[in-house]
C-alpha cells in the first residue's frame, strides 16, 4: 500500500465534508476483500473500518439517524460472517435456533457501525462480534478480535468498550497485536468508557485495554452547561485520553458514539488520501489533537485533592475532523489549575516549560521527562504551572522528541 505524507493525509480529512455530497459517486464493490478493486499504487479503493462490538443487524438500525440508505446497506461487509463471530467457542457448533452469525441482539454494535457509515461515506464497515449482550469479556477475546481485524485488512479498528487488564498472557497478546497494528499503519480508536465493575464509579484508564496502549487514540466526551464546556464526570479518566467530542448533555457516557465519530473522521481522511497515513496512528492522533478547541483543564477532585485529568488535549464539535499540524502543538489551559499541554507527532523524551517575560529573565516553571507520566509515550505532556501568566509574560514549551530534533511552541 502506498503511504502518503502526513500533510496530504490531513488535507484529506479537512476536505472530508466534500465527500458527503459526493458519496453517491464513490464506486463500491461488494465482493470478497481479495476481489475488490485496488486504488492506484497498490492501495485499496476505500478504507475498511472494523467494529469490534455486539455484531450488526439492520433491524437494530438507530432511528434517530433516519432510515438506512442504499449506500449504507452497500457498505457493511456481512460475507464470511461465521469467521467474525467470536461468541461461539471453536470447539462448539452453532446450535439450531441460535441467532445468525453477527446478529446484534443488544444494538450497541449496530449503533456504532451506523455512526461510522454516516460519518465516512467513502468507507465500509466490517463487524466483528465479541459479545452478544454487551459484556465484553477478557483480554484473550479482545486479542482474537484484533487478530481477525488485522488479518481481514482493516485500516481503522473501532473499540467502543474496554476490558480489564489481567497483566498476563491475554494482556500481552493484546499489546503484541496493537504493536503490529501501529507498525502496519492501522489506526485503533477506543472510547474512554465508564467503570467496568461499577459503571457509576469511573476509574483510571491505565488498567483498561486497549485504552492503556500508547498507540491507541482514546476518546471521551464533553458537554455544555451554563455557557461553559465540561468533561463528563461519569467516564474513565487519565493521561491516556487524547481528545473529546462535544456530545450529549452530560448525563451518562456517550464516549462510544464519540469514538465512532473519530473513527469515521480517520476513515474520511483515508478515503481522500487513498492510503494509510505515514506515521500511522501517531500522526493521525496529533492531527486530531491540533484541530481541537481549548478545554479548561479539569481534574477529578477526591477529598479536595487534585488528581487525574479528564478531557484530553481539547474537544471537537459535531462530526470530528482533523487539520494539518506542525510537529508540535501546545496550549495553555486554565481550569482547577493552570497547565500547559503539549502534543507532538512522536513520543516525547522530555519537555520543559519556561515563562518568557518582557524585560525580565526567563524562569523555568516545570519539567517532565520520559520517566514521568504515561502520556509521554503517546506524544503528549501536561505540565502544571500553578497560576496564570502575569501581564507581559507567556509560557513556552521546549520539547525533545524521538524525532531527534528539538522543538518549541507557545500557546
Amino acid at each position: 500500500m502506498r503511504v502518503p505524507s502526513a500533510r496530504s493525509f490531513f488535507r484529506g480529512i479537512a476536505a472530508a465534508t466534500a465527500l458527503a455530497a459526493a458519496a453517491a459517486a464513490i464506486p463500491l464493490f461488494l465482493g470478497r476483500r481479495e476481489e475488490r478493486p485496488a486504488a492506484g499504487g497498490g492501495g485499496k479503493a476505500f478504507p475498511i473500518v472494523a467494529v469490534i462490538d455486539t455484531g450488526f443487524s439492520w433491524d437494530r438500525w438507530p432511528q434517530e439517524l433516519g432510515s438506512a440508505s442504499d449506500s449504507d446497506r452497500a457498505r457493511v461487509i456481512l460475507d464470511d460472517s461465521e469467521s467474525r463471530d467470536l461468541t461461539i467457542p471453536d470447539e462448539q457448533s452453532r446450535l439450531p435456533g441460535d441467532p445468525a452469525p453477527l446478529a446484534d441482539a443488544h444494538g450497541h454494535g449496530t449503533r456504532i457501525a451506523a455512526e461510522i457509515l454516516r460519518g465516512a461515506p467513502g468507507a465500509v464497515v466490517l463487524p466483528i462480534r465479541i459479545t452478544r449482550q454487551g459484556l465484553f469479556g477478557t483480554p484473550q477475546l479482545l486479542a482474537q478480535a484484533l487478530e481477525v481485524a488485522l488479518q481481514t485488512g482493516a485500516d481503522v479498528i473501532n473499540v467502543s468498550f474496554g476490558v480489564k487488564s489481567d497483566r498476563g498472557e491475554g494482556s500481552a497478546a493484546v499489546a503484541k497485536l496493537l504493536d503490529r497494528a501501529a507498525r502496519e499503519g492501522v489506526v485503533v480508536v477506543a472510547a474512554v468508557g465508564v467503570g467496568i465493575e461499577n459503571p457509576f464509579r469511573p476509574g483510571p484508564l491505565a488498567g483498561l485495554l486497549p485504552q492503556a496502549h500508547a498507540s491507541v487514540i482514546v476518546v471521551g466526551t464533553v458537554f455544555e452547561s451554563g455557557g461553559a464546556i465540561h468533561p463528563s464526570r461519569d467516564e474513565n479518566f487519565g493521561p491516556e485520553t487524547d481528545l473529546s467530542v462535544k456530545i450529549g448533555d452530560g448525563r451518562g457516557s456517550r464516549s462510544s458514539v464519540a469514538a465512532a465519530r473519530v473513527a469515521a473522521a480517520v476513515a474520511r481522511g483515508l478515503s481522500v488520501a487513498g492510503a494509510r497515513a505515514s506515521g500511522g496512528g501517531a500522526a493521525v492522533r496529533h492531527g486530531l489533537r491540533a484541530a481541537t478547541l481549548a478545554l479548561p483543564y479539569y481534574f477529578v477532585t477526591s477529598k479536595g485533592v487534585l488528581s487525574e485529568p479528564r478531557g484530553g488535549f481539547g474537544y471537537l464539535e459535531g462530526s470530528a475532523s482533523a487539520a494539518s499540524a506542525g510537529a508540535v502543538a501546545c496550549r495553555l489551559s486554565v481550569g482547577d489549575t493552570s497547565v500547559i499541554q503539549v502534543s507532538a507527532a512522536w513520543p516525547i523524551r522530555s519537555v520543559k516549560a519556561r515563562m518568557v517575560c518582557k524585560g525580565r529573565a526567563d524562569s523555568v516553571l516545570a519539567t517532565a521527562d520520559s520517566r514521568i507520566g504515561s502520556g509521554l509515550a503517546k506524544g503528549s505532556a501536561t505540565l502544571r504551572l500553578g497560576s496564570a501568566p502575569a501581564p507581559g509574560c507567556a509560557p513556552v514549551a521546549e520539547v525533545e522528541s524521538e524525532s531527534g530534533s528539538p522543538f518549541s511552541c507557545r500557546p
